[in-house]
């Protein structure tokens, strides 16, 4: 402060300067800076008096008897944040959420996740959806301009459980580009980070988006499984209800998303921050993400058991036969769903069961399986159904009239009955003229 009865500048007094070091120095910390030294507290006047004039500051004890410790003797603890709307219950870091009574997390904050298991869980999240992106959209592309490389309705099951956990990873790689703006929000003046008391209209987008096509692309892959089951008990009853499968398959997810968006289930994530259903607690987690893999586990389970036992003994079908040949490896591409969701539920109950080791506040195997599980799915779902693709293009170019679609064998020459009289041919006058009728060969049945 400039004063024209003094020389000098008038600064401040100790304890503002050692007030305002405990609140900042933490958070300078958390960005890898320390204390200027320029700004050492011990160099400032400890109170204001008419020898050495200071601006003491609103709320400081600057008249007290008994001066602070020195700075190089023992160092300040951080105070906790004190800001506008907050409360002394919340730790540091964190800002009182008046209309709840919750404390809600700074955004711009790591909050005890190291800055390498960030790094570490955007890369890999950004990497299996890149992998989904590029075999489906390859498989995308092969099927349209040659459809016929998928024949049956479990082979175009696979197609649309790729296409739906494809367009999920392209929300995926948007929630990451655009982190900020979708998984925090102002309030007060304040960038806080979105949770189930704080909505965040961009954030409940991106997860109601992200759990309605991770619901669909599991329903396509149960009717892959269900269509291939059908067709291994040579029934197909399925293929009569297609537009019914594709209308309650792609409907039936709305309902569950309106579920959880009454139960406020939705909160970013703190490690890759993408706003997910479920991450607003273990409980949530556990009705909506944790229930659904169970469910589809089971009704996965069931249609491969027996698909898998009319395979085994069932007879070879005739080289003649009008039944289209089906690949007997999408039995196995549904098995793979079945690992994973063994895996996930594994990860839940692991983390349930030992909630001391935090396994989800740092990168582990936990936390990856519980984000990449989407991604993964992406990325094995529009695998399969590349190399599916492939494999039926090669064996149509090897074989092409075994492949052909509506393919009959020919038909023999209709033969004559036994022992019926033949017509008399009219022969000419010259004896060198043959009858072209009599020298046809008959057929007796």
């Amino acid at each position: 402060m400039c004063n024209d009865k003094t020389a000098q500048l008038i600064g401040p007094c100790r304890p503002v300067c050692e007030a305002v070091r405990g609140s900042c120095l933490q958070y300078l910390r958390d960005f890898g800076f320390d204390w200027p030294p320029n700004m050492n507290c011990s160099l400032l006047p400890k109170v204001n008096n008419a020898e050495t004039m200071c601006m003491p500051g609103p709320g400081t004890q600057w008249a007290s008897t008994e001066p602070p410790e020195e700075e190089t003797q023992k160092p300040t603890q951080p105070v906790p944040l004190t800001i506008p709307g907050s409360s002394n219950e919340c730790s540091p870091g964190h800002f009182y959420f008046n209309r709840t009574g919750v404390c809600v997390p700074l955004c711009n904050l790591n909050h005890g996740l190291a800055q390498t298991d960030r790094h570490s869980a955007t890369t890999y999240l950004a990497a299996l959806c890149g992998l989904s992106v590029l075999f489906t959209f390859s498989s995308i592309l092969f099927f349209l301009f040659r459809p016929h490389v998928l024949p049956t309705f479990p082979e175009k099951s696979l197609l649309w459980s790729a296409t739906a956990f494809m367009f999920s990873s392209i929300i995926y790689v948007f929630s990451m580009l655009y982190r900020e703006e979708v998984s925090c929000t102002l309030y007060a003046g304040q960038v806080l980070s979105v949770v189930s008391a704080l909505p965040h209209v961009p954030c409940t987008a991106v997860a109601a988006a992200l759990f309605y096509l991770g619901t669909a692309g599991r329903l396509w892959w149960f009717v892959m499984c269900l269509a291939w089951k059908e067709h291994t008990l040579q029934t197909a009853s399925i293929d009569k209800y297609r537009r019914q499968v594709v209308l309650v398959t792609w409907a039936l997810p709305l309902a569950v998303v309106m579920l959880a968006l009454m139960a406020r289930s939705i909160q970013a994530d703190p490690l890759a921050g993408v706003c997910l259903v479920g991450a607003a607690s273990q409980v949530l987690e556990g009705v909506f993400p944790v229930f659904r893999e169970c469910v589809l586990f089971l009704v996965v389970f069931v249609p491969l058991c027996a698909g898998c036992c009319s395979l085994v003994g069932s007879a070879t079908p005739a080289p003649h036969s009008n039944a289209q040949p089906q690949p007997s490896h999408l039995g196995l591409f549904g098995c793979i769903y079945l690992v994973a969701a063994f895996f996930y539920v594994f990860a839940f109950l692991h983390d349930i069961l030992q909630p001391a080791m935090g396994w989800t506040r740092s990168w582990n195997v936990v936390s990856a399986i519980k984000l990449l599980l989407d991604p993964f799915l992406g990325a094995v779902a529009g695998l399969c159904c590349l190399v599916l693709i492939i494999s039926n293009q090669y064996r149509a170019n090897k074989a092409p009239s075994g492949y052909k679609h509506g393919y009959q064998p020919a038909l023999l020459p209709q033969c004559l009955p036994p022992n019926r009289p033949q017509p008399e041919v009219p022969r000419p006058v010259s004896s060198n003229y043959t009858s072209t009728y009599a020298a046809t060969p008959r057929f007796a049945c």
